[in-house]
């Protein structure tokens, strides 16, 4: 009987590598069928499913957003699973107009105003050519303010209740950072934030962290959580995903909800936003003092990057509080991280994406920095970093060469 076990499992195992390639192959056509059964049908029938959570401005999707919708496009591959991607759509009360919804609140392209559903028909298509399976608009009343947990949390949190998907996948946005362990407790689901997605044989998941350093990196399967997993994943780490546009959208009727005691107050500009976003980041650290804070940003001004500071550098009230990296400050991940006189302790680096490419410069050949550096000068950051730019020129003019 053992043969025939392992026989058997051979067989699941290839069929299960199979049909992800075949669904996604025959997707628009298939899509254009089930269009024409019932929405409860449409959205529930698949196996097992990924939901994308969606954070956009109007119709346009973040790139954070289209970046982890890419990485459910290859995570629903590999298990052969359906990828939704589900996104908040405010409306005024103008533009939408009742109709009533089915027994467990899905209703299929729902008489809207035109200019909501040009506005709906943009993020939907949008979402298809990033990799999405099916779309799930949720109108909510605009609102003023950031979308967190009190205003976008009730309607994800119905969604995933209707469509039961195997894991809940949002960028580690400001706004991931609240819905996410949110939902997972209320969903009684396991919460991961920011791991590595791994790739294991017979289609298995794999969400790697580190703990303590990279010295030590817990594994976790996808098949061992029992229920959903929510899962947020570092913004700049992962690619967006080509798909189709013959695809079709569901709107979900959420449920009432009322204002959560939240009163809009105010709004101030984020002096340190563009830390996130950025290819090239400059860090100063606990070695600089203030002439050599400006030294590092003026490497920064160079590069065409962004200036930052370690929480040391932060502390001796040298650099603002907005500019810091770090475990409970800001997380970042560029393509290129010039750390300028700073140790490399794990309160810093542990806010870096793992991909980076990190260039350390720093007087003591013994900095831990240097462990985790992917190139590394051993010098002052006074004498460095001028050489530095100087540099830049005569490479710019020797790349352009012929």
């Amino acid at each position: 009987m053992a043969p025939a076990n392992r026989k058997g499992s051979s067989v699941q195992s290839q069929l299960r590598c199979a049909l992800p390639a075949l669904w996604y192959s025959f997707r628009p056509k298939c899509c254009g069928i089930f269009d024409h059964l019932s929405p409860n049908l449409i959205a529930f029938t698949e196996v097992a499913s990924i939901l994308v959570y969606i954070e956009s401005d109007g119709d346009r999707p973040t790139p954070e957003s289209l970046q982890v919708l890419g990485e459910g496009r290859r995570i629903a591959m590999k298990l052969g699973a359906a990828l939704y991607g589900s996104a908040i759509l405010p409306i005024s009360e103008s533009e939408g107009d009742p109709v009533a919804a089915s027994p467990l609140g899905i209703r299929p392209t729902p008489t809207l105003g035109s200019h909501t559903r040009t506005k709906r028909d943009r993020l939907v298509r949008t979402l298809g050519l990033a990799g999405a399976d099916r779309v799930i608009i949720v109108p909510v009343p605009v609102f003023d303010g950031p979308a967190i947990w009190a205003r976008h949390g009730p309607a994800l949190h119905s969604v995933c209740e209707h469509v039961e998907p195997r894991a809940v996948l949002m960028a580690a946005t400001h706004t991931g950072r609240d819905i996410a362990p949110r939902l997972a407790a209320r969903l009684g689901a396991a919460f991961v934030a920011e791991p590595s997605v791994e790739y294991g044989p017979q289609g298995r998941i794999i969400l790697a962290r580190e703990i303590h350093g990279p010295a030590i990196i817990h594994r976790l399967s996808l098949e061992a959580v029992t229920g959903c997993a929510v899962v947020t994943l570092t913004p700049g780490s992962y690619r967006s995903a080509r798909g189709s546009d013959k695809i079709r959208s569901v709107l979900f009727d959420p449920p009432e909800q009322s204002n959560n005691g939240i009163e809009y107050l105010d709004s101030a500009a984020d002096p340190g936003a563009d830390l996130e976003h950025a290819r090239i980041v400059a860090v100063a650290g606990g070695g600089c003092d203030q002439s050599g804070y400006a030294l590092v940003g003026k490497l920064a001004d160079a590069l065409g990057g962004q200036l930052a500071a370690t929480p040391t550098l932060a502390a001796r009230g040298i650099a603002p509080p907005d500019r810091v990296i770090g475990v409970g400050a800001r997380q970042v991940a560029p393509e290129l991280y010039l750390v300028c006189a700073a140790s490399g302790s794990r309160e810093h680096l542990d806010a870096v994406a793992r991909d980076a490419t990190i260039i350390a410069i720093n007087s003591d050949c013994e900095a831990p920095v240097f462990h985790e550096a992917n190139y590394g000068i051993v010098d002052t950051i006074e004498r460095a970093i001028p050489a530095f730019i100087d540099a830049l020129p005569a490479a710019r003019t020797s790349d352009a060469a012929p």
